[in-house]
């Protein structure tokens, strides 16, 4: 009877005390401070782990090429900071890339002491040149007046600036005398005027150099022998104030013959030998 008394007063308890521990619950979750809200994120933090990322595998790279800059090769957009994007700088290389080029050229050489051409290059690999000049000497009192017109043909077997060439073209050269005969026979002093004119057509295989800088100068030299090929020449004397009929012994005398002589060798032999072709120095411009 005492146990069950004591059982009684125990659930009993529990059921009085059950809503008083409720209430204190509920009192305690409303009157618990609020918690603080989370701090603000520092983009450069966030961009720091997206790029650390990469490295882990955890993030896919872009493809954009915006955001990627692997696919542009890695390189500053910004032609100051990259030179290779300059447009000035596409320009240079496009002479040096261009399966066709043309210019002009002047030069000094041997035997024709003055050269002017039209020059081309064509694919890299080939050029073709028109050559030009006309130069007046003095030698041995004779004047000269010397004249040259060839093509000339070149090869760049490396694609560098080394050439195998040949050039077909013609010279002509004219010398001009003017000497003191005495007339055999009346003794009178007659002035001579002699006049030889030379020609012969050439082949000169050579070889050389031909630069072409990116600016489009271009300077080079080369090296060969002039062949000459079916040379004439045509000899003219004419005498002022000779007395009628005395032509004949004019051009017997040692002082015609050596007038002659003098041209012949001025003029002809220079024309007709062969003879060693050399460009000192060339210089230019091609675009």
């Amino acid at each position: 009877m005492l146990g069950t008394r004591r059982k009684t007063l125990v659930i009993f308890t529990m059921w009085a005390v059950s809503p008083l521990c409720l209430a204190q619950g509920n009192a305690a979750e409303t009157t618990s401070p609020a918690q603080p809200a989370p701090a603000p994120v520092d983009p450069g933090t966030l961009q720091k782990g997206y790029d650390d990322s990469f490295q882990t595998g955890d993030i896919p790279k872009p493809t954009s090429p915006e955001l990627d800059p692997d696919a542009t090769g890695g390189t500053d957009l910004n032609p100051e900071q990259n030179p290779d994007l300059d447009p000035n700088n596409q320009v240079q290389s496009d002479i040096l890339t261009s399966d066709f080029l043309i210019g002009a050229s002047a030069s000094l050489s041997f035997p024709h002491i003055m050269n002017l051409a039209v020059e081309s290059k064509i694919f890299r690999k080939f050029g073709i040149s028109a050559n030009y000049g006309n130069v007046t000497r003095n030698i041995n009192e004779v004047d000269l007046d010397m004249k040259h017109f060839d093509i000339r043909f070149r090869w760049f077997p490396m694609d560098t600036s080394f050439f195998a060439g040949v050039a077909v073209g013609q010279h002509q050269m004219t010398g001009e005398l003017n000497r003191d005969i005495k007339e055999p026979t009346t003794k009178t002093t007659v002035s001579s005027h002699g006049k030889l004119t030379a020609s012969a057509n050439y082949v000169v295989p050579h070889i050389g150099w031909f630069s072409i800088w990116d600016s489009g100068f271009t300077m080079g030299f080369d090296l060969g022998y002039l062949v000459p090929m079916s040379p004439e020449s045509k000899f003219t004397a004419t005498f002022s104030k000779a007395p009628e009929g005395t032509d004949a012994a004019l051009r017997e005398t040692n002082e015609y013959k050596n007038m002659k002589k003098d041209l012949e060798d001025s003029a002809k032999s220079y024309a007709s030998k062969p003879l060693p072709f050399a460009t000192f120095l060339r210089m230019g411009w091609m675009f």
